[in-house]
């Protein structure tokens, strides 16, 4: 579905999508070193600025959300290995439809080690929403809004959020407890996703739920409601009243968090993640330098010509 802004991106005016200058002035930011198409990653290209691109421009677009809604309805034919750029994106519905249904009756969607890269992919792609937030105006961002097509911070956040919640509830056994729904065991918990050889899977998933805590407490939601939504299960208790009475509170998630987050057009919310990503408490990848600035990486003793230190 990334692919597709190949087709409808058209940043300069005139020119169609994806033009030859356009892709011309991609290849100079990016410091890309023509020959060395073969070798490591870092040798050809500032790898910070290329990655940035992708979660910060390629999956804000509304072109590429239109078709990995359409993609994820045969979510089962996507690659786990790509399930860190694919789930994040979906919104709750589809979280629920399509991401973890066994909607075949016969194999889930995902596998185990694609819904753990999901877990991973919240905390990058949230990541990334609040560096576009930091470091574009206003202006700017009302301009990839109206002449970019890419979806606001703020729209953005709002929606992850929600997709997280339902993913992260099912998953971990908290919500829908019928069979057709794909769950992560206790043990996966400790276990490192394909996409990050540092961070277990719990590690990402408590990293994103802790940031969404602290956004539900900026709007004061009630500490039972923020117990119900973030932490509270029935799994043992699945055919009791009390299970179906929280599993029908878990479905007004989405409704209760936009009444709340509508009150102020989000500011509180992205001032939150923000300050998450700038204390280090939502880093996304370990390991995975956001900086794309050349300057800074030479401060740091990357020679950015050869991504070598």
């Amino acid at each position: 579905p990334h692919l597709d802004i190949l087709t409808r991106y058209s940043p300069i005016p005139g020119e169609g999508a994806f033009p030859k200058t356009f892709c011309s002035m991609l290849m100079e930011d990016w410091g890309v070193v023509p020959g060395l198409n073969m070798g490591p990653a870092k040798n050809r290209y500032n790898k910070g600025k290329v990655r940035a691109f992708i979660w910060e421009n390629i999956m804000a677009n509304r072109v590429v959300h239109t078709r990995l809604n359409k993609g994820t309805r045969n979510a089962d034919a996507m690659d786990h290995d790509d399930a860190h750029a694919f789930i994040p994106m979906a919104d709750e519905n589809l979280i629920v439809q399509s991401v973890v249904s066994n909607y075949r009756g016969d194999r889930s969607a995902f596998t185990v080690e694609g819904l753990k890269n999901g877990f991973a992919g919240y905390t990058h792609y949230m990541a990334s929403i609040a560096n576009v937030a930091m470091r574009y105006s206003d202006a700017e961002i009302e301009h990839r809004d109206k002449v970019d097509n890419f979806e606001p911070p703020e729209v953005l956040m709002r929606k992850t959020i929600k997709s997280f919640v339902a993913f992260e509830s099912i998953t971990n056994k908290r919500n829908y407890y019928e069979k057709n729904w794909q769950r992560i065991g206790d043990d996966v918990w400790r276990t490192k996703p394909i996409v990050d050889s540092e961070k277990t899977t719990g590690d990402h998933m408590k990293e994103m739920r802790g940031v969404v805590e602290k956004v539900l407490r900026a709007y004061d939601m009630k500490e039972t409601d923020i117990q119900d939504f973030l932490y509270k299960g029935y799994w043992d208790k699945k055919d009791t009243s009390e299970a179906k009475a929280h599993q029908t509170k878990m479905g007004t998630f989405g409704r209760e968090f936009e009444r709340l987050v509508s009150k102020d057009g989000g500011e509180k919310m992205i001032g939150v993640v923000t300050d998450a990503v700038k204390s280090g408490e939502l880093q996304g990848f370990a390991g995975e330098d956001m900086t794309t600035d050349t300057e800074e990486l030479k401060k740091r003793g990357i020679d950015v010509e050869s991504g070598s230190n």
